[in-house]
């Protein structure tokens, strides 16, 4: 996270430097406290008036709702003076379980590659900053590669084969994201192996294709082997 701090006055061009504090407010019933945050690493850049802080991910998110924090600037002047302004925030939190079951799945565990419908889904996923988002992905030799992404919470798809090194295992992604764009990680492996069918595959998709040549079906029967 980085802040920036603007100062608009006459006064601006007398303050020597920045000084920045990160607290923690803890609002329950029985506990009202604000606290220094402590093994946080901030670094004010720009002769103090940027501050960079590095381990936000070690805040706790909202969670807890109770817990929210405070980023304050004090501004020195040349005479002793010091003023002071704050921005304060909460940390988002990624979709949760709603319940115990809750999970990403795909269905079957292994097929075939074109030929085989994979279909992936999430469920009992919960956030309050909503609408809830699903990706959808799976891994090849260079990264993720999209199925689709939107509001539907499954998704039906034909897969390309799997790694041959590693008995045609294939790496699927789900996640599930909020408003802000936060999301929830699911790993998902099935085993993709080789088409064993190439001829009814080709006839099947190109039989009602008008002016399809019978020499276009042997080239494609020809290269499909090779992938």
């Amino acid at each position: 996270m980085q802040l920036e701090a603007f100062c608009e006055g006459e006064l601006c061009s007398k303050i020597s430097q920045y000084k920045w504090s990160l607290f923690s407010h803890n609002n329950t019933p029985n506990d009202f406290s604000i606290r220094e945050v402590p093994n946080i690493k901030i670094h004010p850049q720009e002769d103090s008036k940027r501050l960079f802080v590095n381990d936000i991910f070690k805040l706790r998110d909202d969670t807890n709702r109770h817990v929210s924090y405070t980023v304050e600037a004090t501004a020195k002047l040349e005479d002793e003076v010091a003023v002071a302004a704050s921005f304060s925030f909460v940390v988002n939190s990624p979709p949760k379980r709603l319940i115990p079951n809750a999970s990403c799945e795909v269905s079957p565990l292994e097929g075939e590659a074109i030929s085989t419908d994979f279909l992936i889904t999430c469920s009992g996923w919960h956030d309050v900053d909503r609408p809830l988002t699903y990706q959808f992905s799976y891994g090849d030799k260079y990264g993720m590669v999209l199925i689709q992404t939107g509001s539907s919470y499954n998704v039906s798809a034909k897969l390309p084969i799997g790694d041959s090194a590693e008995d045609y295992r294939l790496v699927l992604e789900a996640q599930v994201k909020d408003s802000f764009a936060d999301f929830t990680k699911t790993q998902l492996f099935v085993k993709v192996n080789k088409t064993s069918n190439y001829i009814y595959y080709f006839y099947h998709n190109f039989r009602n294709i008008d002016g399809f040549k019978a020499s276009t079906s042997t080239r494609l029967l020809f290269f499909l082997p090779n992938l």
